[in-house]
């Protein structure tokens, strides 16, 4: 039995008994950007299913929050190591903020470094053992 059949044979068998099928599924790509919302800005993310070829969150919306901070966030970055790990960074306020994914959810987002200046557009890299740079 072949790889596609029997991960579509799983998918059709967890859809037939209720269960959302993205939370079984290893996302493709992962991808992140700043919207805005009402007078704020936020940081969304989805998720890419290879097997459904559709954008996805593990809540069944299309999109989601990674963060719900008081206040603008802009120029959102991600990488991952290509197997189970990512990390996005953006600008929340003049301070870079990260957060780490977990499988099926954010971590909660936290400050890099406060340096008392302005920080912007940051950029992140993982490496495949696990090596970080921002």
């Amino acid at each position: 039995m072949s790889k596609a059949y029997f991960a579509l044979l799983v998918l059709g068998l967890l859809f037939l008994a209720g269960c959302p099928v993205e939370e079984y599924v290893e996302p493709g790509a992962i991808a992140v950007w700043q919207q805005q919302e009402g007078n704020d800005w936020e940081i969304r993310y989805s998720l890419w299913n290879d097997v459904l070829s559709k954008w996805y969150t593990p809540s069944g919306s299309p999109t989601a929050l990674i963060a719900q901070l008081p206040g603008a966030d802009h120029d959102p970055y991600v990488d991952s190591d290509g197997v189970s790990t990512a990390l996005s960074v953006w600008n929340h306020e003049g301070t870079i903020y990260f957060s780490k994914w977990k499988g099926y959810s954010w971590s909660s987002p936290s400050a890099i470094a406060e340096t008392g200046g302005t920080d912007s557009d940051p950029a992140v890299a993982l490496g495949d053992s696990g090596a970080l740079a921002v």
